[in-house]
């Protein structure tokens, strides 16, 4: 049971709250949080000069800005909407993630219920015979290492969508603020790049290329 206890502890997945736009928020407070909720970094773990973790870092570290780390793509939903493409990605990663924990969770229950097994068929069984109980052992030792090996596949295919997920992020956040790129800055899409000289001219918008924010990510 201690057993089971630590490895659920060890698959506990980190969440973080990030609060959606308020209603009514303002042209100059949506460019505001666009710069406080782009990503500016991004943490990678390696083993064995392979990447098992990827994390992303949200604001940058300065007086008022509030950086936070994100590991669930899940939870950037309220940044960027339910039907944008970073939640299919980020739902994809979810369902990877379940199928790898569930294999992985199969594969403790497996080796320690095989363990037990073994034991009491040692204490069951005569000197003659078969082996029964190393064939127990054995037994169950195997069919842990295939579902260790179809666990570290779900948790490969996890990692993907979460990195394309964080990929498309800046984009969809941009969009769903409606603010747009004007080289480096970052303006309400709403805006004009310049006043136009005749008033009887129509204003231009900042830019007619949707989710040219993404160029400024981790800037």
């Amino acid at each position: 049971m201690l057993w089971l206890a630590l490895a659920a502890c060890g698959r506990e997945q980190y969440h973080v709250r990030l609060d959606p736009p308020r209603p009514g928020i303002t042209p100059q407070e949506r460019v505001q949080l666009f710069w406080q909720r782009r990503p500016t970094a991004e943490g990678t773990v390696t083993t064995n000069d392979v990447e098992t973790n990827k994390t992303l870092f949200l604001g940058d570290k300065q007086k008022g800005v509030e950086q936070v780390e994100v590991v669930s793509p899940e939870d950037l939903e309220p940044l960027v909407g339910a039907d944008s493409e970073t939640m299919e990605h980020a739902r994809r990663s979810v369902h990877a993630r379940n199928r790898s924990n569930t294999a992985w969770y199969a594969s403790i229950v497996v080796l320690a219920g095989g363990f037990v097994l073994g034991i009491a068929v040692d204490r069951n069984t005569s000197d003659s015979g078969l082996p029964w109980t190393w064939i127990t052992f054995g037994a169950s030792a195997g069919t842990a290492v295939l579902l260790w090996s179809v666990e570290r596949h779900w948790a490969r295919d996890e990692l993907e969508w979460r990195k394309r997920a964080f990929e498309t992020y800046t984009r969809d956040l941009g969009q769903l603020l409606n603010v747009c790129a004007h080289g480096m800055e970052v303006v309400p899409c709403e805006a004009p790049i310049n006043a136009p000289s005749d008033p009887s001219q129509p204003k231009q918008p900042a830019t007619s290329i949707p989710g040219r924010t993404a160029l400024l990510r981790m800037r």
